[in-house]
């Protein structure tokens, strides 16, 4: 069993329930470092950042799974502006509404002092919301991006690959014609050399036809060919191939 590797992790959709795992508890432990190092409550700042998790969770993947591939990425940039901004204003309200009716009662219900707590339109809960759903934008465009580069990537392989085919389809019938008539005049001739070129040329098309399509050939398999090809032409032209 091959084990995944992280490239696998953050690009294969086979780990995206994993992925997401890790980033929201990352998420959550970064947050409650942060504010642990303020008041020094670290149980209380991951029950705190714990609650909150739905709100972002809910105002975040609309826009990462819906309004970025349906407008952004579709260069309906006017609407994508007008719903961000729409989007922002109706965080705004759903911090308020969220701290008002779910973080406070549940504070109030695990016992901690709401003394800090009771303002509904709190800045820094709306700074966190929006500071969250642009650091997922800027992630999930960055993936697209890399992901966008490799299939350029291998569309230039793929292209690349069959030129290459087109060459040795453009090569090889003229070549063989050529080598074939040569042997086929020293054949006539009852040449020595005529086993060694048949042998030779045996060895150029299979080459041609299974080595080619390897990652990797032998440094000694390619010097052969080419000896080999060298050899063929020099009894093709004899003298007046000049070869350096």
């Amino acid at each position: 069993m091959v084990k995944p590797t992280v490239n696998d992790f953050v690009f294969s959709p086979k780990f995206r329930l994993a992925r997401h795992f890790t980033y929201w508890f990352c998420y959550l432990l970064v947050w409650t470092f942060y504010w642990t190092s303020i008041n020094f409550e670290f149980l209380h700042n991951a029950f705190k950042m714990l609650i909150w998790l739905p709100v972002f969770m809910a105002f975040n993947y609309p826009i990462m799974y819906i309004v970025v591939p349906r407008l952004l990425l579709k260069y309906k940039i006017f609407k994508f502006l007008v719903f961000i901004i729409c989007w922002g204003i109706g965080g705004w309200f759903l911090t308020a509404f969220y701290r008002g009716y779910v973080f406070m009662p549940v504070l109030e219900w695990a016992g901690f002092p709401l003394l800090t707590y009771k303002i509904l339109y709190d800045p820094i809960s709306f700074l966190c919301l929006t500071t969250t759903a642009g650091c997922m934008t800027i992630s999930s465009l960055t993936k697209r991006w890399v992901l966008k580069q490799r299939e350029l990537a291998e569309v230039m392989q793929e292209k690349m690959t069959a030129q290459l085919q087109v060459l040795k389809a453009q090569l090889h019938p003229h070549f063989l014609f050529n080598t074939l008539n040569n042997i086929y005049s020293f054949a006539l001739e009852n040449s020595p050399k005529t086993p060694q070129m048949i042998l030779k040329l045996s060895s150029l098309l299979s080459y041609m036809l299974y080595d080619c399509k390897e990652d990797e050939v032998l440094l000694e398999k390619e010097l052969e060919v080419m000896q080999n090809y060298i050899d063929l032409e020099k009894e093709r032209y004899g003298e007046k191939i000049d070869i350096s």
